[in-house]
């Protein structure tokens, strides 16, 4: 399991987003229909932070053991370097975010859809939607970034220092809270932003697909500046 500071932080700042929601959201409702929304999402967010924590055991630490079986001379690519931990932090941080835009991009091809179509079911999406995601995608993504992390030698201990980022800005992006402005957006993903790759619309779900960089959007061409006004969310 995750150590407790981090599963802590994920829960405080849950708590700051449901409020944040309440009081200052685009879209005004009850009490009670935030309470049963965040009900629904329940099961996802309790499956959802054993698989990360699990794979950082298994698939992390098997893959290491079988590069030192495979290349007995193997050097983690970045170990000849001295860098700070603080660099370390922000290419890792860097690299789980293109890899989460690649994948996510990857997961609309139509044979993978399946996997993705329960993120896009919910016709709301608040912050608590951040755990609504199929435990395949999140595996395969999951295990794809600590694969290159071991090859480069990220230290273990990054993994566990980057969810309490990662709670944040996927609260933040998956949020109702009207944030949203292009000059920001030029650099990082709103919730604004984000709240047009749930669009009904199938021409919508297929851009936005960063997490938390836009430079990736723009690099691969897939921003959407469409308007959200009368923008209805989910499937069709």
């Amino acid at each position: 399991m995750y150590p407790r500071r981090q599963l802590v932080a994920g829960r405080v700042v849950g708590i700051v987003f449901f409020v944040s929601e309440y009081f200052f959201t685009y879209k005004k409702t009850n009490l009670m229909d935030r309470l049963t929304q965040f009900i629904k999402d329940i099961p996802f967010f309790c499956f959802n932070t054993i698989i990360p924590a699990y794979l950082i055991k298994t698939i992390f630490f098997y893959y290491i053991s079988f590069l030192h079986w495979a290349s007995p001379g193997y050097v983690p690519l970045l170990e000849g370097f001295e860098l700070s931990a603080g660099l370390l932090f922000f290419i890792g941080f860097l690299i789980s975010d293109f890899v989460g835009y690649m994948t996510h991009r990857f997961l609309y091809h139509k044979k993978l859809w399946i996997l993705h179509r329960m993120h896009h079911s919910s016709k709301v999406v608040r912050w608590h939607s951040s755990f609504r995601f199929n435990p395949l995608e999140l595996a395969l993504t999951t295990s794809l970034i600590y694969i290159i992390y071991s090859l480069l030698g990220i230290p273990k201990y990054l993994f566990y220092d980057l969810l309490i980022f990662n709670y944040f800005i996927n609260y933040m992006a998956h949020s109702e809270l009207p944030i949203g402005n292009k000059y920001i957006e030029k650099i990082l993903v709103t919730p604004n932003y984000h709240r047009v790759h749930h669009s009904v619309d199938i021409n919508n779900q297929r851009s936005n697909y960063a997490g938390v960089f836009t430079i990736w959007d723009r690099m691969f061409c897939s921003v959407n500046d469409t308007p959200l006004k009368n923008m209805k969310l989910g499937i069709k």
